[in-house]
């Protein structure tokens, strides 16, 4: 039986994709939102709109897919408090974390680059973002995580305004690809299960052009 199948027969067919950014229009096409515009560019595909409402601590949309519903979720607290929206899942809409998944942003991986870790890390490698996630993961459990490579990694003081900077050029062509990707990661994610994404984005051979 598969992965997926599994988890069918112990959870409801209900699934969430959290995407790590920050809210306002001055924050798009920034690397640090690549997650957020992951999840934009999923909503756009299916026709759903972000609404609040759902969620005290996000913006939601709602699609379906292979007979799943799934919540996109984009957290609106800021960054560094994203965590609340994966608490708010798990406390108060009754999901649990082999239901949800998160997409964010990677700048040890290049722009292209995807990867998928389902662990109970502790590491926040120093993203505001996943050390909030990481403040509502109990030891014992492990967390979905899609990362979007931003890389390379300028380094110090650099690293602030690189990734609260908008893209441009062939970087901008490269980001817009792969948000797309994201978005068909998550529909195989529902097919197929985590393992059908691990031997897809984790082959060192994979790259979004």
């Amino acid at each position: 039986m598969s992965e997926t199948k599994f988890v069918d027969l112990i959870y409801p067919k209900t699934r969430a994709v959290i995407g790590l950014g920050n809210v306002g229009p001055r924050f798009d096409l920034t690397p640090h939102n690549i997650g957020f515009a992951a999840l934009d560019a999923l909503a756009a595909e299916e026709g759903a709109q972000f609404e609040a409402g759902k969620m005290k601590s996000a913006l939601v949309a709602e699609v379906t897919h292979g007979g799943y519903q799934l919540l996109l979720v984009k957290p609106a607290t800021g960054m560094n408090d994203c965590g609340l929206a994966l608490a708010e899942l798990l406390n108060e809409m009754g999901y649990d974390f082999p239901q949800i998944m998160v997409i964010f942003d990677d700048l040890s991986l290049p722009f292209g680059r995807m990867k998928l870790k389902n662990d109970g890390s502790r590491s926040s490698a120093g993203h505001n973002g996943v050390a909030s996630l990481i403040a509502q993961l109990p030891e014992t459990r492990m967390l979905s995580k899609l990362k979007l490579g931003i890389g390379p990694d300028p380094g110090g003081a650099n690293r602030f305004t690189y990734v609260l900077k908008p893209v441009e050029g062939d970087v901008l062509t490269i980001y817009q690809a792969a948000v797309r990707e994201a978005g068909n990661a998550v529909k195989l994610w529902l097919d197929d299960g985590l393992d059908a994404l691990m031997r897809r984005y984790n082959a060192k051979d994979f790259q979004v052009r």
